[in-house]
């Protein structure tokens, strides 16, 4: 995720002379938990994405520019894929927002699956690596995914492939 770096803060006080400062607690491990605030169908087949919030995995690279649809998401999310390739995972929580046209769609990764399961939405992407299906797969998050065959996209014939993807 996309941190930005503090500059001309000032250093934390040193603790009091004679201060004991608590030991660290190891964390328990963890375990996976959907927000309870959106509810969602149990599988694709019994929603129509334009009906509930949902996630989009978009390619950032250069040749996938322009964007569509990012302006009308609510929350964005950048992080990168391999090689340092970014990703956005815009989360569009009105019920499908205004957008005509959200893309172009690319495959997913563990740790956007866990980020789309904290608001508890669908995941539309077309693939995913190896840990993106384990965690799809032990979340429960419902994911429409072109690379199964489900519907709702389209092919730009004016983009090369594999930019070419929208909802």
């Amino acid at each position: 995720l996309r941190a930005t770096r503090l500059t001309g803060a000032a250093a934390l006080p040193s603790p009091s002379p004679g201060l004991t400062l608590p030991s660290p607690v190891a964390s328990p491990a963890l375990v996976p938990s959907p927000s309870p605030a959106v509810g969602v169908a149990e599988s694709p087949a019994q929603f129509q994405i334009d009906d509930y919030p949902f996630a989009v995995m978009i390619d950032n690279i250069k040749e996938a520019r322009p964007h569509f649809g990012l302006a009308d998401a609510d929350v964005v999310y950048e992080a990168p894929a391999e090689a340092g390739i970014p990703r956005l995972m815009p989360i569009f929580l009105r019920a499908g927002g205004e957008a005509q046209s959200i893309g172009p769609v690319r495959s997913t990764r563990h740790y956007f699956v866990y980020l789309a399961n904290e608001y508890r939405t669908p995941l539309v992407h077309i693939g995913a690596s190896p840990q993106g299906f384990d965690a799809l797969s032990t979340t429960g998050l419902p994911d429409v995914d072109e690379a199964r065959g489900d519907g709702g996209f389209r092919r730009d014939s004016h983009r090369q492939a594999p930019h070419n993807a929208f909802v």
